[in-house]
Parts: C-alpha cells; sequence; structure tokens
C-alpha cells in the first residue's frame, strides 16, 4: 500500500492504477475580501466546508448558503466551477465530498476536481469517500490540517473500464438506497424511544405513573405541604431552592495532570451521563477550601454555561477526593429529598422548559445560581419519590436496551457501507466485462485524440 494510495495490487484484468493527477484538474477556491460587502450580494453559490457537512451524507449540492457577486470572484483566486465539478473539503474538516448540480465557486477550504474524459464524477466521488481516513492522515499543518493540492495530485486511483465505472456507480448507489432505507428506519426508532421516554418522565411528574401504587399506600402516606396546583392529593409544587441545603458554584483554578491534589470534575468529563475518573485532571488547592468543594454521594451538578448548559449529573457510588469546577453549578439536597427523583426530573421537559426560559446571555447562554434555586418542580411524598424512581427506571432500562441495539445497528451498518465502497474499488462489486475498453486503451486513445505526444 503507497502512503498516497490503496492497497491496489491485485486488480481485476482491464483495470489501470492512476493518480487524481492523471484523470483530473484539481483546483483550490478563494475567499473575497470580508470587508467589502458588495462582493457578497451577489448570484454565485460559494461554498465553504460546512454547506459540505450539513448535507449529513447526501451526494450532491445545489446551493450554498452565501453567494458572491461576479466582480468579487473576479478579484479573489476563487473560480467558477461548472455543474459536475467533484468538491472535496481539504482544510481542517478534511474529506467531506459533494458533487456541484449547479455552476459554483468556493473557498479556498477545497480541492475542486474537474473530471477527464476517462473517469465518471461520481465514481471519483465515491473514491474519495472510500479514502477518508487517508486523507485525513495525508493533512499537514500547525494552525489546522490541510490536504495540499500537490499531495493530491499523487494519489492513487483504481480505474476500470468507463463502462464498468458506470456499472459500479449503479451498484453502489442501488446498495446504498436499500442501506440508507435501513439507517433511516433506525433514526425512526431513535425518535420514537425519545418521545418514549419524555412519555414516562410526564406521567411520572403528572402522578399517573404510581396511581395503582398510592391507592395500595395510601394509609402509609405522609403528605406533602399541600399548596395550590394540579397535582395528586399529598403532592406540593417546590422550588428547588426550598428542597435544597446549598447550591453553589465550583472552584476556580487550572486543571493538571500531575497528581497535585484532588481530581478536577470539569463540563467536559461529564460525557453520556457518566464520568472517567480516571481520565479526570487534577488540581492544587488548600485543604481547608477543599472541605468546601468536595464533591459527595447524591450531589447533583448542573453545567451552567456553554453548549451543555442545563445538563445535570448525580454523583454516584465510589469516587475519589474530587472538587467541582467553577462553570458547574452544585446542589446538595435536604435529608428528607430522594435525589434521584430530582435527577430524573431535570431530565424532564417540565425541567428544560424552564432552563431555556430562564437562560441568560445570546453568544454564552448560561444558568445561574439564582435561576437553578427558583425551577419549580412537583414533590410527591418521599415514599412515592422512591416509587416513582423504581417505575421509571423499569421503563427507561428497555428503552435503554433497545437503543443501545439501535446503535450497533447504525454503527454496523456505516461498516457495511464502507465494506460496499471497498469492494467496489477493487473490483468485486459487479462482474467484469470482457468486451470493455480497458482502461489502459481509453487513456491511449483519448491521449492521441487530443494529440499528445507520449
Amino acid at each position: 500500500m503507497n502512503e498516497t494510495g490503496v492497497g491496489l495490487s491485485a486488480l481485476p484484468e482491464g483495470w489501470e492504477v492512476k493518480t487524481l493527477g492523471e484523470v483530473t484538474d484539481i483546483f483550490k477556491g478563494g475567499t473575497p475580501k470580508r470587508n467589502v460587502e458588495r462582493y457578497f450580494h451577489g448570484n454565485i453559490a460559494w461554498a465553504i466546508p460546512t454547506d459540505i457537512t450539513r448535507l449529513n451524507g447526501a451526494l450532491y449540492i445545489d446551493d450554498t448558503e452565501t453567494h458572491i457577486s461576479e466582480e468579487a470572484l473576479g478579484k479573489s483566486s476563487a473560480r467558477l466551477l461548472p455543474a459536475g465539478t467533484v468538491l472535496l473539503t481539504s482544510r481542517a474538516t478534511i474529506g467531506k465530498v459533494a458533487i456541484t448540480k449547479v455552476p459554483i465557486a468556493t473557498n479556498q477550504g477545497f480541492a475542486n476536481f474537474l473530471c477527464k474524459e476517462e473517469i465518471v464524477n461520481v465514481f471519483l466521488a465515491y473514491y474519495l469517500r472510500s479514502i477518508t481516513d487517508l486523507l485525513i492522515s495525508l493533512g499537514r499543518g500547525t494552525t489546522f490540517l490541510e490536504v495540499t493540492k500537490q499531495t493530491l495530485l499523487n494519489v492513487e486511483i483504481p480505474l476500470p473500464p468507463l463502462p464498468e465505472q458506470h456499472r459500479i456507480v449503479a451498484k453502489i448507489e442501488e446498495l446504498f438506497t436499500k442501506l440508507d432505507a435501513g439507517i433511516n428506519e433506525l433514526h425512526n426508532a431513535q425518535s420514537q424511544l425519545k418521545r418514549y421516554r419524555q412519555s414516562v418522565l410526564k406521567a411520572a411528574f403528572e402522578g399517573k405513573l404510581t396511581e395503582a401504587w398510592r391507592a395500595e399506600h395510601q394509609d402509609e402516606i405522609e403528605p406533602a405541604t399541600v399548596i395550590e396546583g394540579d397535582l395528586p392529593d399529598g403532592w406540593t409544587w417546590v422550588t428547588a431552592g426550598k428542597i435544597a441545603q446549598k447550591i453553589h458554584y465550583g472552584y476556580t483554578e487550572s486543571a493538571t495532570n500531575d497528581p497535585i491534589g484532588p481530581k478536577f470534575l470539569r463540563i467536559t468529563d461529564i460525557q453520556n451521563n457518566s464520568v472517567n475518573w480516571d481520565s479526570v485532571p487534577y488540581c492544587r488547592i488548600d485543604e481547608g477550601k477543599q472541605q468546601q468543594y468536595l464533591l459527595k454521594e447524591n450531589d447533583l451538578v448542573f453545567a451552567r454555561t456553554g453548549a451543555t448548559v442545563g445538563k445535570s449529573f448525580l454523583i454516584q457510588g465510589s469516587i475519589p477526593d474530587a472538587v467541582f469546577a467553577s462553570y458547574l453549578i452544585r446542589i446538595v439536597l435536604e435529608k428528607e429529598i430522594n435525589p434521584k427523583f430530582v435527577y430524573t426530573f431535570f431530565q424532564s421537559q417540565f425541567y428544560w422548559l424552564q432552563i431555556h426560559q430562564g437562560k441568560v446571555g445570546s453568544l454564552q447562554p448560561n444558568v445561574n445560581a439564582k435561576i437553578l434555586s427558583q425551577i419549580t418542580l412537583p414533590l410527591p411524598p418521599f415514599s412515592e419519590q422512591q416509587a416513582i424512581v423504581s417505575e421509571v427506571e423499569s421503563r427507561l432500562s428497555v428503552a435503554d436496551a433497545v437503543e443501545k441495539t439501535v446503535t450497533a445497528e447504525l454503527k454496523r451498518a456505516e461498516q457495511l457501507r464502507q465494506s460496499i465502497l471497498k469492494k467496489a474499488f477493487s473490483g468485486k462489486l459487479v462482474p467484469q466485462d470482457p468486451n470493455d475498453e480497458p482502461a489502459s486503451a481509453l487513456i491511449e486513445r483519448i491521449k492521441t485524440q487530443e494529440g499528445i505526444v507520449f
């Protein structure tokens, strides 16, 4: 395997190994001066990498978010590319591929391929998608990675006869259509699971999940103080501040991998509702302050800013000595409150609606301790809190198991997609036709027609 190619040593008869520079013309893009406003009020589609990533895997692009003028095109290194050009993101985000359906220009984050007669543009596009990992590995740079035009010119490509290229493309698209249909069903299942989870939580905090439980235990229930609100008997509305011993921000310090103090839990350490404590860094903190910020079992911590604002995490089980960072807020609950009940409520739409209404700031929305303390939740008697937790966990454990299966199937589908591409470009996806003109003969004929000396 060449560092700029794939395993091409055992190709079928009639195939050729060529470089991208031999079968395409490659053009980079450019950006008009941003401070000239009129440049960005034209009718020429001008692509940036996010225009490709937002296609979500679709192969064709027919418009862009930004359009530039002909003047802008003439006064920049951008060039107008014809419909059918293969676009490859080549900087920062490397390896996203699309074919333009309309004349288009791009910024310098692209390498753009105009196919010569001996290669089909869709064949090239699928090939580039099949070598995404290779292309990423070829990226170089300090500020951001980029795979250069010169590097791309030398990337090898297996080239079958032209009719076989068309058969390969047709077979890929046939198989991908079936695969995409299955993937859509899996995504629909994920959406249904999400709705199911929220319906379970809604029923839980309306008291519907435990109607039978209340009927069986009505003589044992010690009601909470009743205030106004359409709730089951014995329930009450409370704010988070009323059921908390303390709500406070975390500790401000720099994290380090050197074990100079306790673990230092940050927002980024909480992933998929879990923490890998082995990877959590440390921080330096005075012993007196450490006691103030030391995490304990059943503490609730919240992300108060950033993309995950409002997300919560319940500290459970055996944890190392750890304090929490300043971008987190901790709630220490009163003893008669079940922490799992409150944490479960914080996954519901009743909670998230209040968080979205309470967020402040536009560029970096955040939730402060005051807003968090005013979150309102329905509170049943303590014994019913535990019953609700049990009912919710029982139902959601089934949903979690299904979710794991769906996730595994989605991963398998993507592996199958890569397997299809691998077979396609090793000559194993469609049968060869001995009547096809070999790729080498086609190339030589084209050279002769163009008067190329070789």
